[in-house]
């Protein structure tokens, strides 16, 4: 892992369905061209993520970098 990089859900396992424009940039340019099975990891910098905002009912402090690992597990 990079150093100063947080990593904020370590395992999560309930699908979650999205529509691409919904979410952090990160995961809009991250799932860009991916297939399903595929996985990715996704370092996102605080521009990509919350930004100085945060989420703070997620526990996300302001100006965080978030790592995520993705799969995708169908497209619509």
């Amino acid at each position: 892992m990079l150093e100063g990089w947080v990593l904020v859900f370590e395992t999560r396992t309930e699908e979650i369905n999205f529509n691409v424009l919904d979410v952090i940039g990160g995961w809009d340019e991250g799932v860009m061209g991916m297939q399903v099975g595929e996985v990715a990891r996704l370092q996102c910098s605080p521009d990509y993520a919350y930004g100085p905002n945060g989420f703070p009912a997620w526990g996300i402090q302001p100006n965080s970098a978030l790592v995520f690992e993705i799969e995708v597990l169908s497209l619509q």
